[in-house]
Parts: C-alpha cells; sequence; structure tokens
C-alpha cells in the first residue's frame, strides 16, 4: 500500500498559504489551521469580558 501526500490537499486547511505567495519567516509564528481560527473565533465571540473581570458574573 503506498500513501502519498497531496500539498494541495495540505494547503486548504490553512488560509494563510492558499495564495501563490510564501513566506519562509515562519519560524516565529506558526501557520494555523482552519479549525484552529474558528475555535478561536468561537471562544472569543459570544463573551466579551472587561479587563475588570473579577466584577463581571461570567468570570
Amino acid at each position: 500500500m503506498t500513501t502519498t501526500f497531496s500539498i494541495a490537499q495540505f494547503r486548504q486547511y490553512f488560509p494563510a498559504i492558499q495564495d501563490i505567495t510564501i513566506f519562509l519567516d515562519s519560524a516565529a509564528t506558526a501557520l494555523k489551521p482552519n479549525n484552529l481560527i474558528s475555535a478561536t473565533v468561537n471562544c472569543y465571540q459570544p463573551i466579551n469580558i472587561s479587563v475588570h473581570r473579577d466584577q463581571h458574573p461570567t468570570a
């Protein structure tokens, strides 16, 4: 059984590398797949707590 790796299929999970431009300075910032971006948005979107967190009921 031979398994092949499709770079095009891999790229679909990473919005930052879907176009032709390639950035070679990603050592400081890791690329983020769509499911991580969605999870981050879902975490921060519904509730926005102020800097005075201890005074907020959801804290």
